[in-house]
């Protein structure tokens, strides 16, 4: 594999980029992103289970083209940056998606008002007194 660039390396090289590590990252990453927002093992395995499939397609519309070039064209000292560069949107993408997978919290009011239940307590409260 290494120093040797034709197509068939080309090939092999981004055959084990997609089909092996990719999959693994992405269940590592939406597992620890679920895992350290919620610390709940059972939540980042269903985050994994829905989601990994639908990033896994999006990495396969993005990266191939990304590592095609890397791989083929670019010299071996610039190697590390074109990556560095091309993972800024997709940074950006799986930031965003993992946003979109977290459910809303409901509030009642923007401006923070509290519920009625807390209100209803504390004015129970001041009666008491």
């Amino acid at each position: 594999y290494p120093g040797n660039d034709d197509k068939l390396n080309i090939f092999y090289k981004l055959c084990l980029d997609q089909f092996l590590y990719s999959p693994i990252l992405l269940c590592l990453f939406w597992f620890h992103s679920t895992f350290l927002s919620t610390f709940d093992i059972n939540k980042s395995i269903s985050a994994i289970s829905k989601n990994v499939f639908s990033s896994l397609l999006s990495n396969w519309m993005y990266w191939p083209f990304v590592q095609v070039i890397n791989i083929g064209y670019v010299p071996d000292q610039y190697k590390v940056l074109v990556i560095n560069f091309a993972s800024i949107p997709w940074n950006i993408y799986v930031s965003y998606s993992v946003s979109n997978s977290k459910p809303k919290s409901k509030s009642n009011d923007s401006k923070g008002s509290k519920s009625p239940s807390k209100k209803k307590k504390k004015k129970k409260a001041k009666k008491e007194m």
